[in-house]
């Protein structure tokens, strides 16, 4: 499916608040520009849509088996707001387009962003409301290369609001001490790649069939 066939599909979605349409469009269709992506997040970020995302989440969740404490969690405001920007931040985009799309959010929409890029990039336990809910659910998360890219697209965009205001440059300063953890398991685990390598083509070559006879070939010249 592509956007391009039917370029008024989002927006007559979003008029009529059919959030379960409008996720399958996000996932299904291939050519969602990152203006579109981007007027979306807007859409999720109007009070008037809370509303809806609660009566959508609350039908997916209720054949869960999921505590009392987790269901009281999930619908608190951001918390339920995230599981919601998770299947936009998947989508696939390129940066330049992207930065120049998230130019259009406002300082409060920059504010909920960066806190929920240092959500994404902090490890869940396994017990933790949001892995419980997850699993409940069967929706995919964004992967961390993903939260990564629009982190710095997110930053480029914004930058001078960022570093002008006091409880975003504290958020900024938190997502480069994640950024910079990461980068360290990003290269162990490059080094372990490495040995993994050697270790594995070590076995291959071991073992290795002898060949059983051998052609030799003699040329005589004149």
């Amino acid at each position: 499916l592509y956007s391009r066939q039917c370029p008024r599909l989002f927006p007559i979605l979003m008029q009529a608040h059919q959030i379960e349409l409008l996720l399958d469009g996000v996932r299904f269709i291939h050519d969602i520009s990152e203006i579109q992506i981007t007027k979306i997040l807007l859409y999720l970020f109007r009070e008037s849509t809370f509303e809806h995302l609660k009566g959508h989440i609350q039908i997916t969740l209720q054949n869960a088996e999921l505590t009392e404490e987790t269901r009281k969690w999930v619908m608190e405001g951001d918390n339920l707001l995230d599981f919601y920007v998770d299947q936009i931040v998947r989508l696939p985009t390129t940066e330049m387009p992207l930065r120049k799309a998230l130019s259009l959010l406002q300082s409060p929409h920059v504010a909920y962003m960066m806190a929920y890029m240092r959500r994404r990039l902090l490890l869940a336990p396994k017990d933790a409301p949001i892995t419980q809910t997850r699993a409940a659910i069967k929706w995919k998360s964004p992967s961390t290369a993903s939260v990564v890219h629009w982190t710095s697209a997110l930053i480029d965009s914004h930058v001078s609001n960022i570093l002008l205001s006091n409880d975003l440059e504290h958020l900024l300063l938190d997502l480069f001490v994640v950024l910079r953890e990461e980068l360290v398991a990003c290269e162990q685990m490059q080094g372990v790649s490495g040995q993994l390598w050697q270790f594995f083509h070590r076995k291959e070559s071991q073992a290795r069939a002898i060949p059983e006879y051998s052609v030799e070939v003699l040329a005589l010249g004149k």
